[in-house]
């Protein structure tokens, strides 16, 4: 028996030994402009292994952002002897920057020319992560973590444009009814470092044959995109574009 509490600032997908730790598309903890603590527990017991753990967050921070405190975990539960303990993050914690950045605005941008490596695993190379730094508790602000709003995300529909127009060096793909959600892009033959914008998206590319671009945290609300790039962009390159529809379902929905 274990349950993970994530307490955050900002925006977060966490992991237990390479697994989500739900069957939704992602876990945000903020939706509001603000910077009080979120809190979310969830039950891990079914993703804990016999011999070691690992658990990992892809995390993002939100604005506004006016305190320096980000992230806290808690791993918590009973041993098999019926023992109760409990692991707190500090500075043994390791981190690393990520391929992507988000804005204060909610555009996001991904590297992918940048090594992506293996990073929510126990076999990662560690060479480069740093340990975590370590911050002030929240009494010091008089913030006091709340409960995350009840609700996750989860995709319901997977859309492709009705139609497209040229517009001098740019793309607008029509797709009809307004949707909410992330898109995703197929490309061939792009340019090593060349760089696309999907709408609040922006994609460097990493040169390979194939390759697919999707946004992790940035959502786009409407019913066309505009797509354009550098100086090396060409309508053919896009393969294929299709939005993920998503929708917000209520936690007595969601199983963890």
């Amino acid at each position: 028996m274990a349950q993970l509490t994530v307490t955050s600032t900002g925006c977060l997908d966490v992991y237990v030994n390479e697994c989500n730790v739900s069957n939704t598309l992602i876990s945000l903890n903020r939706h509001a402009p603000s910077d009080v603590p979120i809190t979310r527990t969830f039950d891990i017991s079914h993703l804990l292994r016999s011999d070691s753990n690992t658990i990992a967050l892809w995390y993002a921070p939100s604005y506004p952002h006016i305190e320096h405190h980000q992230v806290a975990v808690v791993y918590s539960g009973k041993d098999r002897q019926g023992r109760n303990f409990a692991h707190l993050s500090d500075e043994s914690w390791l981190c690393r920057p990520a391929n992507r950045t988000l804005d204060f605005c909610g555009s996001e941008a991904q590297d992918g020319y940048t090594d992506s490596a293996p990073w929510n695993a126990t076999s990662v190379h560690i060479a480069l992560w740093q340990g975590a730094k370590k911050g002030r508790g929240h009494t010091e602000y008089g913030k006091i973590p709340r409960d995350a709003p009840a609700g996750q995300e989860r995709a319901i529909r997977i859309r492709t444009p009705k139609y497209f127009d040229l517009v001098g060096d740019s793309i607008y793909y029509e797709f009809g009814e307004p949707f909410y959600g992330f898109l995703r892009a197929t490309l061939r033959d792009c340019k090593k470092g060349e760089v696309i914008h999907f709408g609040n998206f922006e994609y460097i590319c990493n040169g390979k044959t194939d390759e697919q671009a999707f946004p992790k945290f940035a959502r786009f609300f409407g019913k066309r995109i505009l797509v354009y790039g550098d100086k090396w962009f060409k309508r053919e390159q896009i393969q294929r574009l299709e939005i993920v529809e998503v929708t917000i379902v209520n936690d007595s929905e969601t199983n963890y």
